[in-house]
């Protein structure tokens, strides 16, 4: 029946005349060239006589057709084994590689970072203080509203800087300005105050110091303060950021941030304050801490 089968479609294909036959090995495996190879001994081993497109291939010893019958049941069941074989390792490669995966390939989206890994205080551990900072610089440049804080704590800090060459420069608002009236909010005695101490501090430096202690004022309203702390290893050099606040946090719990050298972000907040200096001439603090 089988036999007759196959007769009748070389009979056709005879009859339609010669055809073409194309075959894509893209994506043929081993194991499908062995089961076809194995389909095709069968078939010859139990048909006797199989036509294709006018070519006869005709076994006639029995036991030759048994042997091929079963050479081609061997060759079928050997590529059913490499057939799970191979899928096998594919499952395989697939779990090995979702393992080793690296966090930025992960499909999974990161936490957001929270702002308190981000912003500090003053009195934080993460932020050193300001003379352990400032050890070893070569330069230092502060833009603030006054520093009365910093030149009313740490004048020695300022002095050890100066003795060691440290160029200082210091922006602040200038007294004179109708910004001062606004920075402190609605408070413009204390600031009166805070500036009047601040720039005797100046003026005490000035006069032991000279140039090494520079100062220029600007009138704008600051909404941060930065301090620039440069040291010989660039590496090391880094801005501290304050955030000025109106209502909000006051004094020393102003959010702080730092800024390395390393950072794109460096050069935009060094970049503000070089913009402000070379825009003013340096400060007669006398005369101005004399008219507060």
């Amino acid at each position: 029946m089988v036999r007759a089968f196959l007769n009748n479609i070389g009979h056709a294909l005879r009859k339609e005349g010669a055809f073409s036959l194309t075959i894509d090995l893209k994506g043929v495996t081993f194991s499908i060239l062995l089961a076809a190879l194995g389909v095709c001994l069968v078939l010859i081993g139990a048909v006797q006589k199989l036509s294709v497109a006018g070519a006869d291939v005709e076994v006639t010893d029995i036991r030759f057709r048994l042997a091929l019958c079963v050479l081609g049941a061997t060759l079928l069941v050997g590529a059913s084994v490499f057939q799970i074989v191979e899928s096998r390792g594919r499952r395989d490669d697939e779990t090995a590689q979702k393992a080793t995966k690296s966090p930025l390939e992960s499909t999974q989206t990161p936490a957001a970072p929270t702002a308190q890994s981000f912003f500090l205080t003053v009195d934080d551990k993460g932020v050193a203080s300001f003379p352990k900072s400032v050890e070893g610089a070569v330069r230092l440049q502060i833009l603030a509203r006054t520093i009365v804080n910093l030149v009313g704590q740490y004048g020695q800090t300022f002095a050890s800087l100066a003795i060691a060459g440290c160029e200082v420069q210091i922006l602040i608002v200038d007294p004179a300005s109708e910004s001062a009236r606004h920075i402190y909010g609605n408070n413009y005695s204390l600031y009166m105050r805070n500036a009047h101490t601040a720039l005797t501090h100046i003026i005490d430096l000035q006069k032991r110091y000279g140039d090494r202690i520079r100062v220029r004022f600007f009138p704008y309203v600051p909404t941060v303060s930065i301090m620039n702390i440069e040291h010989r290893d660039a590496a090391q050099s880094f801005v501290q950021v304050q955030i000025y606040l109106v209502h909000g946090a006051i004094g020393r719990d102003r959010p702080v941030f730092r800024v390395y050298r390393t950072d794109p972000w460096y050069n935009i907040f060094r970049g503000e304050f070089d913009s402000i200096w070379k825009s003013f001439p340096d400060a007669d603090v006398a005369s101005a801490a004399a008219k507060l």
